[in-house]
């Protein structure tokens, strides 16, 4: 038979009351990635809308997404194809990335003119 105890840990147990259940370590890789990940300045990634979003943000969002998707499909350089908008290389990685607050939706429907895209998901 097996006896359960009522409470978790022994009382007379040094070892558990030294160690706090917080007290988890990350190993020395993850702590370089959460630093980086964890930079405000941090320019990688996609940047994720929230669900408080207006329905403009909204709109915006689409737009980047469609121009991203045709980036995805056609494979092209990004420096080509932001000489085919008719925007800087960086502009067009802020707009791949989700940066809707640099944007406005007449600038974005315009790029998605310039590329023929012919559907944008709203």
């Amino acid at each position: 038979m097996i006896k359960k105890n009522k409470e978790p840990f022994p009382k007379d147990s040094t070892k558990f009351a030294k160690t706090p259940y917080y007290s988890y370590q990350y190993p020395f890789g993850d702590q370089i990635i959460i630093k980086k990940l964890s930079d405000p300045n941090y320019e990688g990634g996609n940047i994720a809308l929230p669900e408080e979003a207006d329905i403009l943000e909204k709109m915006k969002y689409s737009f980047c997404q469609s121009i991203l998707a045709y980036h995805q499909e056609k494979q092209m350089p990004l420096s080509l194809m932001a000489q085919e908008i008719g925007i800087t290389e960086k502009k067009l990685i802020d707009i791949c990335r989700g940066k809707t607050v640099d944007f406005c939706l007449g600038e974005l429907v315009i790029y998605v003119n310039n590329l023929d895209i012919s559907f944008v998901a709203c």
